[in-house]
């Protein structure tokens, strides 16, 4: 741009040529023409109104020559202007891709230039502001967290997909909602009022301030069907040319976070109530023998004998609440499976129980085809049918049989997996309890359950065996009739993604 002013000179002196000459060169042939006509006229002898009438015919066809000459000129000299106003409208109305042409010599061509260089540096600019539009849209439609910006009025100014699947809604611009709309939550309109409002000045509720005294920093609950659902939110003010125009709010689910802080709570608790049991019996019977009971032989082996019970019942509680944890931690993090005949874990699960069901005169019986394989960690598996035959053998009848079987079975979508069912005759479960079956100590009867041994964690155990193997649980049960309990593999069903078997990994 530095040589333009200097082209802008000669431009204008070029210009006046252009304009000046041919008028110049027009009136003076039109003169010559007509005086030497004129002379040829009185050469020739002419009277003088003979050679009057002459001369006014030769000047007009004269005139009007120079007049069709001097318009000639006068378009040629326009028509470059006229296409330089045109284009130069176009570049205003945004046809950035739009140039002008004035001659590399001609008088617009330093204007040309000029304007074709503003019209270089608005189409650069626009395809940048494009590609950063772009990228804007590509970092706000990839953010898990849910974003919504609104302006101090609380309307909507933008929503990202992430908050669109939080609250409904759609993305881009939506005219006329508002905040209000968005969430039904006042605490969450107060929120964004007070970080309009407040930006960058002191104060806030405690809770809600973080350090940079800027953005803030708040937790709210909202009630859904599924349930309540806990979202952190994080605001700052927007801000444009230093004057604050809104607030950017990000919201991020914490539900799932909460859910685990809550069970962890209530595992904790429920661990420290099973502990406490054994614990207060096996202190009560050693302060009784320590009182001189161990002399009476038969008081000493009754307070011995419970001392053998309660010790080992804590030893179960802690043997199944390692081994509960050992399997969440596999399922987090995938368990290596091997594609592994079904029948022999099955026959030595069956093998394992054998005892405590002689005790209980109960048959276990096996049906599982010796073709059938499955993706599986051995070990857990055995663990989990063996939960599963000890639990059916304790609290069936003795002398009613329980059944082992094993087969191919189509989930409700058509994809094949495995099932294991474990089937008893004893006196079934209501309905209302089926459930929480696999919870972590959930008992369907508490008192007889701990008489009978029980840690309360060994379906909690079946279940998770089943999801490190892509599968789940399940259970069928009538009252006085009996009761299923099923390992389904292979199908997926219920399986986080990613982990455990992918589905249909059996032969």
């Amino acid at each position: 741009m530095g040589a333009i002013p200097g082209r802008g000179k000669a431009a204008n002196r070029h210009l006046r040529y252009r304009v000046f000459v041919p008028a110049a060169a027009t009136v003076a042939g039109a003169l010559l023409l007509f005086g030497l006509y004129a002379r040829w006229l009185l050469y020739h002898g002419l009277s003088a109104s003979a050679a009057s009438a002459e001369l006014l015919g030769a000047g007009a066809i004269i005139g009007g020559v120079a007049l069709l000459i001097l318009y000639r000129s006068a378009r040629d000299t326009a028509e470059p202007y006229e296409e330089a106003a045109e284009a130069a409208s176009r570049l205003l109305a945004g046809e950035a891709g739009h140039r002008l042409s004035g001659g590399p010599e001609g008088e617009l061509a330093v204007i040309a230039d000029a304007a074709n260089l503003l019209a270089r540096q608005r189409e650069s600019g626009a395809t940048e502001g494009k590609l950063r539009e772009r990228e804007y849209a590509a970092i706000l439609s990839g953010m898990s967290e849910g974003m919504v910006a609104v302006d101090p009025a609380g309307n909507l100014i933008t929503l990202n997909p992430a908050a669109v699947r939080l609250f409904g809604g759609r993305t881009g611009m939506p005219p006329g909602r508002t905040l209000a709309e968005l969430v039904r939550a006042p605490e969450l309109l107060h929120f964004a009022a007070e970080v309009t409002s407040n930006a960058g000045k002191p104060g806030g509720s405690p809770q809600s301030r973080t350090e940079d005294g800027v953005s803030r920093e708040t937790e709210i609950t909202l009630a859904g069907r599924e349930g309540a659902r806990h979202l952190r939110v994080t605001a700052a003010p927007l801000r444009v040319a230093g004057e604050t125009v809104g607030a950017v709010l990000v919201f991020a689910d914490i539900t799932r976070i909460r859910q685990l802080e809550r069970m962890r709570r209530d595992f904790v608790a429920n661990v420290s109530h099973e502990i406490k049991t054994p614990i207060t019996a096996i202190q009560a019977a050693v302060e009784t023998l320590c009182d001189g009971a161990a002399e009476d032989p038969e008081t000493r082996t009754r307070f011995l004998d419970i001392l053998s019970r309660q010790s080992e019942r804590l030893s179960l509680l802690v043997s199944d609440t390692l081994s509960l944890a050992r399997i969440e931690r596999d399922v987090d993090s995938g368990v290596p499976l091997t594609l592994t005949p079904l029948a022999p874990v099955l026959e030595a699960a069956v093998e394992a129980c054998r005892p405590h069901a002689e005790k209980r005169a109960t048959v276990v019986g096996l049906e599982c085809p010796a073709e059938l394989n499955v993706a599986m960690d051995r070990a857990l598996l055995e663990q989990a049918v063996i939960n599963l035959v000890h639990n059916a053998v304790t609290y069936s009848p003795s002398g009613t049989p329980v059944t082992v079987r094993a087969a191919r079975a189509a989930t409700a979508g058509g994809a094949d997996e495995v099932v294991i069912e474990v089937i008893d005759r004893g006196p079934g479960i209501a309905a209302e309890h089926l459930s929480r079956l696999f919870e972590r100590f959930y008992r369907v009867d508490a008192g007889r359950s701990r008489e009978l041994g029980g840690t309360g964690l060994g379906l909690a155990i079946v279940k998770h065996v089943a999801l490190a193997h892509g599968g789940n649980v399940s259970v069928d049960s009538t009252p006085g009739s009996g009761s299923t309990f099923r390992i389904h593999l292979g199908g997926g069903r219920g399986a986080p993604a990613g982990r455990g078997a992918p589905a249909g990994v059996f032969a």
